[in-house]
């Protein structure tokens, strides 16, 4: 039995290895790791939003999530026949950034914009 438990964790860290050190693999299940994060915040901040702060109930959770499902279906569909032109890699990045500062203004952090705000109210562009 131990014999099996070690082979198959060697049999995992090699297929690990094998899986991070692909590029495009790499940035494949990084950009799906930050799909799964913007998921389940949605999941978990839309329950709150919907019944705590609009006071509504679980028929209208149902049609909100209904909403996000049907634009994300449509966003995938346009994007996907919409960007031959486009660059696929700039357009997921773009994405990316977007999901992170909408998810980051949500929990109540703010993006420092300024030098000042950035470095502490010393600027060392002045």
């Amino acid at each position: 039995m131990r014999k099996g438990f070690i082979a198959r964790c060697k049999t995992f860290a090699q297929a690990t290895t094998c899986l991070l050190l692909d590029p495009l693999i790499r940035y494949a299940l990084l950009m799906q790791l930050v799909a799964a994060i913007a998921g389940a915040a949605i999941l978990v901040n839309t329950v709150s939003y919907v019944q705590d702060t609009l006071q509504f109930g679980k028929l209208e959770y149902g049609a909100v999530m209904a909403a996000f499902g049907i634009s994300a279906m449509l966003a995938s569909l346009g994007l996907g026949s919409f960007s031959p032109r486009m660059n696929k890699t700039m357009l997921t990045r773009l994405g990316a950034i977007l999901i992170t500062l909408a998810l980051t203004s949500r929990a109540g952090f703010t993006v420092p914009t300024s030098p000042e705000a950035i470095f502490g109210g010393h600027s060392p562009i002045s």
